[in-house]
């Protein structure tokens, strides 16, 4: 493929993915000229596409981007329900004890370009301070996060990292969300 087919072959490849649940582009010479810039659809690029129908109108797709974006869209869609299950768990707990949870040991500022910079709090010795945990606040903690392991699983996406379940046990929030207690990232 010479370097101009190479650029028309990735600029329809974007165009595709960005065409969202049609995963394809229309199969005008018009549109596909002004999709890849140059003045005619290279043949070596069209090889690397099927053509399809939709709703009467000719398309070209690239079966194998197709499946990735369906794969990428299952597991977005996974982690969304994922998170609303979680969400659902956490706002289970009394507003009661979620005042006895620690606060979380980073303090996240904005700079003036708006940029998030995080701080962590520190205890005299240097390290971040600790307060135990309510034996009944961890073991709910710990059939969240069995209930998010299995939820992953069950979706077919990693779960939590074993740093990242340490953090929740410790905290109650996972890791870059911020506090319980109405502070925010």
């Amino acid at each position: 493929m010479l370097p101009a087919e190479l650029g028309a072959y990735l600029l329809a490849l974007l165009e595709q993915w960005s065409s969202k649940e049609v995963q394809a582009i229309p199969d005008e010479p018009a549109r596909l000229t002004r999709i890849t810039g140059l003045a005619e659809f290279p043949q070596a690029v069209r090889v690397k596409f099927i053509a399809v129908e939709i709703n009467g109108a000719k398309y070209l797709r690239n079966e194998r981007l197709a499946r990735e974006w369906d794969k990428a869209k299952r597991e977005h869609d996974a982690k969304v329900q994922a998170g609303k299950l979680r969400a659902e768990q956490v706002a289970q707990l009394s507003a009661g004890q979620a005042a006895e949870l620690p606060h979380n040991s980073q303090l996240t500022t904005h700079n003036s370009n708006g940029k998030a910079q995080k701080h962590k709090q520190t205890s005299a010795a240097g390290k971040p301070p600790r307060a135990k945990v309510p034996a009944a606040e961890l073991a709910q903690r710990k059939q969240i996060l069995e209930a998010s392991r299995r939820d992953c699983e069950l979706s077919g996406i990693q779960g939590p990292t074993r740093r990242e379940s340490e953090h929740f046990l410790a905290t109650g929030n996972w890791p870059g969300e911020g506090s319980r207690n109405g502070s925010h990232r």
